[in-house]
């Protein structure tokens, strides 16, 4: 493979406890890749050494110009590698760019999630109007549809749908550590469930720092046939989601 002379100009921006931006601007259009790791991942050794063991233990995309993503879910308080580097047909073509950054340390957040609203919409109305869904069927009787509200505007939620008994079975706190792990969602957002079941939305929202407040736990919530909503409603609402 015939090396190139590319080199990179990284930004690693509005760095929180759980989130940072990237960009990663290359000097011409040859193909690169980037890799984002663990520092701790990263062994000891030479620029060659370390380039090998990344080539040998990560699946990198080439992909070529201007590159900007938004990383979420990483934890608080740790650090990290951005590896960058020429790449074309499934090698190396220059040498290994390394940048390190660190998540931010977390602290408690002011703001909170204040309102939850939830919709039933039977799920075999659902498919009648859009078959999309029609591998759901055999798992659930409808979707529960939850719009958040919270006390300030957040730039990133973490809420999610529990049965009664798994928040009574794993605990408040286990549930906390699994949305900030896992749960990374917008508003309204949808769930499958069972009717005359009972369900719990429990929820944390970030504040323009990326610290969250206190965690949200609704009244338990469900729903029967009969309380169901407009199919069509769902089918208009979550149509981006088909598309």
């Amino acid at each position: 493979v015939e090396r190139s002379d590319i080199t990179f100009d990284v930004a690693i921006t509005n760095i929180r406890p759980r989130s940072v931006d990237i960009a990663i601007t290359p000097s011409n259009d040859d193909p690169y890749t980037a890799v984002v790791m663990y520092a701790s991942n990263l062994p000891a050794g030479s620029k060659d050494e370390q380039l090998d063991y990344i080539v040998d233990h990560y699946a990198p995309l080439e992909m070529s110009g201007y590159y900007e993503e938004h990383l979420d879910q990483l934890p608080p308080n740790t650090k990290f590698i951005l590896a960058v580097y020429g790449f074309y047909a499934g090698a190396p073509t220059t040498n290994l760019f390394l940048y390190e950054f660190a998540t931010a340390k977390d602290d408690v957040g002011d703001n909170t999630i204040t309102e939850v609203r939830c919709t039933a919409y039977d799920l075999a109305e659902v498919i009648a109007l859009e078959p999309y869904y029609s591998s759901y069927l055999q798992y659930a009787d409808y979707f529960l549809s939850v719009e958040v509200f919270t006390a300030e505007p957040s730039p990133t939620l973490h809420f999610d749908i529990f049965a009664r008994s798994v928040v009574e079975e794993y605990g408040l706190e286990a549930i906390r550590e699994s949305l900030l792990d896992y749960s990374y969602t917008s508003s309204p957002d949808w769930a499958l469930c069972t009717y005359d079941n009972e369900y719990v939305i429990c929820g944390l929202a970030e504040d323009s720092a990326g610290y969250v407040g206190e965690m949200y736990i609704s009244e338990p919530v469900t729903f029967s046939r009969e309380q169901t909503s407009d199919a069509s409603e769902f089918v208009e609402l979550y149509k981006e989601y088909v598309n």
